[in-house]
């Protein structure tokens, strides 16, 4: 579910993000998780590619949906770049991302995840009720009296 750009930067392929980036991939792209390449390679450790997609956005002025920085956009877990290097133990990748990355807050992300509507986990759904339930079956003895 992402692009090429995605697999590149998730197998640590350096000239591949490079090339790939050269042609104008976009690097604010986001997968079926809402990941972009960026969030990919902070799992995977890969410091020099996170570098190479950080100075690229800056330097082409991409943006998130939000008009945030590349490297403080979230995943549809409300995430950045940051959390995850430091959630898989890259603590390089977490120095070099601390500099421009906003840290991730998890009281303020909760906090969104209840006041989002939208939000399937937070939100009840109401469950219809059957017509015509609670009776005794026709036919049948129904309940015995003590």
């Amino acid at each position: 579910g992402g692009t090429p750009l995605h697999a590149a930067a998730n197998i640590g392929n350096v000239r591949m993000v490079n090339d790939l980036l050269k042609v104008h991939a976009d690097p604010s792209i986001v997968d079926a998780h809402g990941s972009t390449p960026l969030h990919t390679c902070a799992r995977a450790g890969h410091n020099d590619i996170a570098l190479a997609l950080v100075q690229h956005a800056r330097r082409h002025k991409i943006y998130g949906p939000n008009l945030e920085d590349l490297e403080n956009m979230l995943d549809r877990g409300g995430k950045n770049a940051h959390y995850w290097a430091k959630e898989h133990g890259h603590e390089a990748l977490c120095v070099s991302l601390a500099h421009t990355a906003l840290p991730y807050n998890a009281l303020e992300q909760f906090e969104k995840a209840i006041k989002d509507k939208d939000n399937r986990v937070w939100t009840q759904e109401k469950k219809k009720k059957k017509k015509g339930g609670g009776g005794a079956k026709k036919g049948g003895k129904g309940k015995k009296k003590k």
